[in-house]
């Protein structure tokens, strides 16, 4: 998920063809950022050759075939100049049955797919603008899942929360499901933004989704989008003055909707507290210190920041809020990202007890660099560490006390042993 915005990428020319306008700025521009803040080493040769791929890709979509872009030779002086050049020339030869800014987006996710990284990807302005109101906790038409791709499970793209009341719960589609089709198309090596613009839509508008339990037969459900508000942060009473916070995501709204359930554990005398970071797939590095900073003294380090080039910067706990009351942290596979920040600082510091299963493993960094068409790139600048200078990309966090439990019995009546012994064991920390 995204940690910022990044510098607004010069228009270029002020002429009228959308082609000419764009193109030049977008791929050179993209080309230079990746060669300078990606967290890895790539050549222009290399990006040059994934955008020609993307270029083709979209070619044979439209059912054009072009000679010229599959000679494309990256290799060649000035490469990014003669890749503009082509994409114009393209354009020219074809333009009856191309877009503009379909045939420059292509290139650019082929481009970006050169580095071989699922969260570096190119989003056209439609794709960003439903990523933040996703990250905004705004009002969403859709069915009321999250979705991941399940490293353990062949990269299948896997329902990983479900929003309380929705039409996906409805239909009985729930946490560890893996979505095979949407709208009758499969799954299989599909961008996740894309395949999150494809469940959201209108209100009121229809869903066809082919589901299946990891070892079950496919179901085909039919499902009708409703607007879809989700608070980030939830609170619920537990018996014997425990508390319960559900977090779901870290967004733009966490800090003060974290603040709220907080506040109404005071009110209502929580002396212990479950954090729920289970299926919760991160979001914004700065939400997640907002949520360290309620249990962590002013100061203390949070999470530090390392950059390809070395250089490293170390987030620290703000002090707007100052917890004292014993802590149990839910972890389960699909926390990632910005819940295995919080896992970790509060792991590493000692201040709350990790229970559940071994984490997703996500310790890289995103920006987002804005297009000013509306659209961006999103890519990978770093790795961070947990405050005890942990590295747990790919590998993940393991929690303190150990309870295997499938991922889609999160939150059922009776069969979420994970919350069942987080509960037993604040229940004894109080005692």
């Amino acid at each position: 998920m995204p940690v910022g915005s990044g510098h607004v990428l010069p228009s270029g020319s002020e002429s009228t063809d959308t082609l000419e306008r764009i193109s030049p700025a977008y791929i050179r521009d993209a080309v230079e950022l990746l060669q300078d803040q990606y967290v890895e080493e790539v050549s222009a040769e290399d990006l040059l050759r994934g955008a020609q791929t993307g270029l083709l890709a979209y070619l044979h979509d439209r059912g054009v075939q072009d000679a010229a872009a599959e000679a494309y030779d990256a290799h060649q002086p000035d490469g990014v100049q003669n890749f503009v050049s082509l994409l114009s020339e393209v354009f020219n030869r074809h333009a009856d049955r191309l877009e503009e800014d379909h045939l420059v987006y292509g290139a650019l996710r082929g481009l970006m797919g050169a580095v071989k990284d699922p969260y570096s990807v190119a989003m056209d302005p439609k794709e960003y603008s439903q990523l933040t109101e996703q990250m905004s906790g705004g009002n969403i038409g859709g069915v009321g899942v999250y979705i991941e791709r399940d490293k353990r499970n062949h990269d299948q793209l896997t329902v990983v929360e479900d929003v309380e009341g929705s039409p996906a719960v409805q239909q009985g589609i729930f946490p560890g499901d893996l979505i095979l089709k949407i709208n009758n198309v499969p799954t299989d090596g599909m961008d996740l933004d894309v395949a999150s613009d494809k469940i959201r839509g209108p209100v009121g508008t229809s869903l066809h989704m082919e589901v299946a339990q990891p070892k079950g037969p496919p179901h085909e459900y039919r499902l009708v989008r409703q607007l879809i508000h989700v608070r980030s942060a939830v609170y619920h009473a537990l018996p014997d003055h425990m508390g319960y916070i559900k977090l779901r995501f870290f967004g733009q709204e966490t800090d003060e909707e974290f603040d709220q359930a907080l506040t109404q554990a005071e009110r209502e005398g929580c002396r212990g507290l479950i954090l729920d970071l289970r299926n919760n797939g991160g979001g914004y590095i700065k939400a997640a210190i907002d949520v360290c900073s309620k249990f962590l003294s002013k100061g203390t380090l949070v999470v530090s920041v390392v950059t390809r080039k070395q250089n490293t910067e170390q987030d620290r706990a703000v002090g707007t809020h100052h917890v004292h009351v014993p802590l149990i942290v839910l972890v389960n596979g699909y926390s990632a990202s910005a819940s295995e920040i919080t896992a970790g600082a509060l792991q590493d510091t000692g201040v709350a007890v990790l229970l559940g299963s071994k984490t997703f493993g996500k310790g890289s960094v995103q920006t987002i660099h804005d297009l000013p068409d509306g659209g961006a790139l999103k890519f990978t600048i770093a790795h961070y560490l947990t405050p005890k200078g942990r590295n747990i990309n790919k590998k993940g966090i393991e929690p303190d006390v150990l309870v295997p439990m499938p991922a889609d019995r999160v939150g059922m009546d009776g069969q979420d042993t994970q919350l069942d012994a987080a509960t037993d064991l604040l229940r004894k920390k109080l005692h």
